[in-house]
C-alpha cells in the first residue's frame, strides 16, 4: 500500500526540478531599500548591508555599433538588506503587481527570469511567426543555445498581454477619431467555444477583440461614439451605424452566386444585376482619375433605375437566395449607392479582411485559445504588433519597452508615433 494518496500532478516527496543550463553572469544590479521601514530615515550608502537574495534575468543586449545580430546578457539583480542607525533592517522588494480579477492567473513583476526585450521577441514568434511554444523553445535552443522551458514562455506571452492591457485605451481613442474605419469579424475557438475574432481597423490602428457576435461587442469598443464612415459587409450588427458604406466585392461574390444557379432564371437574373453592378463600379474608379462632366448619379440614372426595379420586383421570390440578396440590396440601398454620389469613397472592405487573414490561419494552427485571459491576451498582443506594422515601427523592441515599464510599475510608453505620410 502506498504510504500518501495519490493526488494528480507532482507527487509529495517528488524531486524537484530547476534549471539546469548555467549561463555566464555578464552584468550586476544591486537593489537596495531607500528609506528604513522602520523611521523612514534615508539609508546612505554607507549603511551596513549584506544580499539576501537573488535573480538572473537573460535578456538581449542593446545594439553595438558596427555589430550584426543578437546578443544576449545574463544579469544577476541582488536584493540588498540595509541596516538603519535605528537598528532596523529593511529589505528592497522586487516591484509586484497588485491582484487583478481579470489576470488572475498572470504575475507581473521584476523577478522574472526572460528579460523585457526577449521577451518582445518571443511575442512576435509567437503570434506573428505563428510558432508554437514548443517551436520557439526549439528554435532558441538551436540558434541561440538558450534553454527555456514551454511554461516559461507561456507565461512570458501572457505577462506579455497582462502589460500591454492599459494600451487597449489608447488603441480604441485613436479607432474612434479615424474618418473612415473597416470593421469585419471571423470565427475563433476559445477552449472549443465557438467565439468571433472582430477586426476594428483605420489607416494607422488595429484594434482585435474577441468575444461573441453581438452589437454589444462593438458598442463596448467604440464606447464613445463614432461618427466616422463605418465600412462593412451586411451583417446585421452594422445597420445601427447610420454613416456607413456597404462592400461591393461581398455584394459582386453574391450576385455571381446567382449568376451560377443551375435554376436559369435564377442565373439571368443574377447576371443582369451583377452586369449593372460591374458598370457602376467601372464608372466609380474611372471618376477617381478624370471626374466626369455630369454627375455619376444622373449619367447612370437608367442603370440605377434597372437594378432597383429588379429588387423590387423579386423581393417576395420563391427562390430564397434571389430574395435574400434583392432584399439585402432594398435594406441598404442608399449606403450601397452612396459612392455613386461620392467617387472617392471606398468600395471595398479589404483592409479588414487583410487584417483578419493573418490570424485566421493562425487559429487554424493553434486551434485558438484556451482561456479569457489567453483571448484577451492574444487580442491585445496582436492589436499592438499590427498597430506598430503599420506605423514602421518594430512591435518587439516596442513591446519589451511596454514589458519593462509594466514591471516596475511605471507608465506605459505611448504607443509609436504615426508617420508624417500616413
Amino acid at each position: 500500500m502506498a504510504p500518501f494518496p495519490s493526488f494528480p500532478g507532482k507527487q509529495l516527496g517528488s524531486q524537484g526540478h530547476g534549471r539546469t543550463q548555467k549561463l555566464a553572469v555578464t552584468d550586476h544590479c544591486a537593489h537596495r531599500p531607500d528609506y528604513c521601514a522602520a523611521c523612514g530615515a534615508t539609508l546612505t550608502e554607507d549603511a551596513e548591508s549584506q544580499a539576501y537574495t537573488a535573480w538572473d534575468e537573460i535578456d538581449i543586449a542593446p545594439p553595438v555599433e558596427g555589430h550584426i545580430g543578437l546578443m544576449f546578457s545574463v544579469t544577476r539583480h541582488t536584493l540588498l538588506e540595509v541596516r538603519c542607525a535605528c537598528g532596523h533592517v529593511s529589505r528592497a522588494m522586487p516591484w509586484r503587481a497588485p491582484p487583478d480579477a481579470q489576470w488572475e492567473k498572470v504575475e507581473l513583476g521584476e523577478w522574472r527570469l526572460v528579460g523585457p526585450r526577449l521577451a518582445g521577441v518571443i511575442v512576435l514568434l509567437a503570434l506573428r511567426m505563428r510558432l508554437s511554444r514548443a517551436s520557439i523553445r526549439e528554435l532558441l535552443r538551436e540558434v541561440f543555445e538558450l534553454t527555456l522551458s514551454t511554461g516559461v514562455i507561456d507565461e512570458t506571452i501572457r505577462e506579455a498581454g497582462r502589460a500591454s492591457f492599459p494600451l487597449e485605451d489608447a488603441l480604441v481613442a485613436d479607432i474612434v477619431q479615424a474618418a473612415q474605419l473597416h470593421v469585419d469579424e471571423t470565427s475563433w475557438s476559445e477552449s472549443g467555444v465557438l467565439l468571433w475574432l472582430w477586426a476594428l481597423v483605420s489607416t494607422s490602428t488595429v484594434l482585435y477583440l474577441i468575444g461573441p457576435r453581438t452589437r454589444e461587442m462593438l458598442d463596448n469598443a467604440l464606447q464613445d461614439g463614432y461618427t466616422g464612415i463605418l465600412i462593412s459587409d451586411g451583417y446585421v450588427v452594422y445597420r445601427a451605424w447610420k454613416n456607413r458604406l456597404r462592400c461591393w466585392p461581398h455584394l459582386m461574390r453574391k450576385l455571381r452566386g446567382l449568376a451560377e444557379s443551375s435554376d436559369g432564371r435564377v442565373s439571368g437574373l443574377g447576371q443582369e444585376m451583377e452586369g449593372l453592378l460591374k458598370t457602376l463600379m467601372a464608372a466609380i474608379y474611372a471618376a477617381r482619375i478624370d471626374p466626369p462632366p455630369i454627375a455619376l448619379p444622373e449619367r447612370y440614372a437608367a442603370e440605377v433605375k434597372r437594378l432597383r426595379h429588379l429588387c423590387e420586383v423579386h423581393q417576395m421570390d420563391e427562390h430564397p437566395a434571389l430574395r435574400s440578396v434583392v432584399r439585402e440590396f432594398l435594406h441598404d440601398w442608399k449606403v450601397i449607392l452612396r459612392p455613386l454620389a461620392e467617387p472617392l469613397l471606398p468600395l471595398s472592405n479589404n483592409a479588414a479582411e487583410q487584417a483578419l487573414r493573418h490570424w485566421v490561419i493562425s487559429c487554424y494552427i493553434s486551434h485558438g485559445t484556451r482561456s479569457e485571459e489567453g483571448s484577451r491576451a492574444f487580442a491585445l498582443l496582436a492589436s499592438v504588433i499590427e498597430t506598430c506594422r503599420r506605423r514602421g515601427a518594430s512591435a518587439w523592441q516596442y513591446l519589451g519597452t511596454v514589458i519593462a515599464a509594466a514591471r516596475k510599475g511605471l507608465a506605459l510608453p505611448a504607443l509609436p508615433a504615426i508617420p508624417a505620410a500616413a
